[in-house]
């Protein structure tokens, strides 16, 4: 994780010291300069050695995640606002406005930073939404108008330790407030691995259940991909999580469908491997997942990535409605802008192409526990005959 953005954090962290060095520093005497100089650089330095045993750790997330938050917040309440503020001062002072104004300036962004990172640590243990949507389309058949589904995603469950499980109770307790008839999980069940569960997050799922069963697929997250290991155990990784889902009384959808009836009308839900492109796995196949399908049937497809609609679903299936996950809307709303919209056309919310449908969740959890003005949800969806 860390590894794909090390030339930005090492920016942040040497850039802002070169220019107090630069306008503060390097007039002093000799001795001065070097006790003032090692006192300065002294956290980031201890900051540079973590970033690189993170950055050349085997695994995609340290295995010690408190250890990793305590990091990722020294950068986000220490380096990234002494970045900004030196940016804020070099830029003001350049262009010849004067050093009080980029102070100024200075404090305001900061003070933004801070609001944000503080309300976002506090927003995840505390936010959560239900979201509820109707979805209307000619060809639904009679009998499923008013189907009720609820859709949740991207547990990453690794994270709902300590004071975080409240949110994963509130999620399950919406889930089952609802009445729906039937779940569906949209992937991303874990963090890295199959370890990260335990009783108390068992005891919690096992209660999810609806009258046509709890329907689920596997996320990028959740075929041992951020593990170091060889292509052996992250399948034996893979198989696990499939067997833990199965116990809680999930059926896990692999490239496969099933049939739900309603009278002598039904519609088929799908659930396709995870269809994403480097440095995301790829375990889709969209023929064999609507492999015996009629070509007038309803069709309701569980794709993690979103990405895969207009890649992949849209020139090669009828599909007439997909759920995914995966982005987590940014886990960031700022005035309407999220940090996902720069990669996926399709982020968040409801997208529609001529008759055909995507819906995007933002997820239950996250690798990190951060939420700004965009709480982790689950989606109650109606499905409703359009005439």
């Amino acid at each position: 994780m860390i590894a794909r953005i090390i030339i930005p954090i090492i920016f942040v962290l040497v850039l802002p010291n070169y220019y107090i060095y630069r306008q503060h520093l390097s007039s002093l005497s000799h001795t001065k300069k070097c006790w003032r100089t090692i006192l300065l650089c002294l956290p980031e330095a201890v900051l540079l050695l973590c970033s690189a045993i993170f950055a050349f750790s085997p695994d995609f997330i340290p295995h010690d995640i408190p250890l990793f938050e305590i990091y990722l917040a020294a950068l986000a309440f220490y380096a990234l606002p002494k970045f900004v503020f030196c940016i804020c001062l070099f830029i003001t002072t350049k262009f010849h406005y004067g050093k009080s104004i980029g102070v100024a300036i200075g404090i305001v962004m900061t003070g933004l930073i801070y609001y944000i990172g503080i309300s976002g640590c506090l927003s995840a243990y505390t936010d959560f939404r239900v979201r509820r949507i109707d979805i209307f389309d000619t060809s639904l058949p009679d009998a499923f108008d008013g189907y009720k589904i609820v859709q949740f995603s991207d547990l990453h469950i690794g994270t709902f330790t300590g004071p975080h499980r409240i949110i994963l109770e509130r999620a399950i307790d919406s889930i089952m407030s609802q009445h729906a008839n039937v779940i569906v999980f949209t992937g991303d069940f874990q963090n890295m691995s199959p370890d990260e569960v335990d009783d108390r997050h068992v005891k919690s799922l096992s209660r999810l259940n609806a009258p046509d069963g709890v329907l689920s697929i596997l996320g990028n997250h959740d075929y041992g991909q951020y593990v170091k290991c060889s292509d052996e155990e992250k399948r034996k990784y893979e198989k696990r999580l499939v067997e833990l889902q199965e116990s809680l009384g999930w059926k896990v959808l692999q490239n496969s469908n099933v049939s739900i009836q309603r009278g002598r009308d039904s519609i088929v839900i799908a659930g396709e491997g995870n269809d994403g492109e480097p440095p995301y796995p790829n375990h889709s196949n969209i023929k064999k997942t609507l492999a015996g399908i009629d070509n007038k049937a309803f069709i309701i497809l569980l794709q993690h990535d979103p990405s895969s609609w207009k890649r992949t679903i849209l020139p090669k299936s009828n599909v007439q409605l997909t759920l995914s996950g995966h982005t987590h809307g940014g886990q960031m709303n700022i005035f309407g802008f999220r940090p996902t919209m720069l990669k996926y056309s399709e982020d968040l919310g409801l997208y529609i192409y001529k008759d055909r449908q995507l819906h995007v969740s933002s997820g239950v959890g996250g690798v990190v526990p951060f939420r700004f003005q965009l709480p982790g949800e689950i989606v109650a969806i109606t499905l409703r005959k359009k005439r």
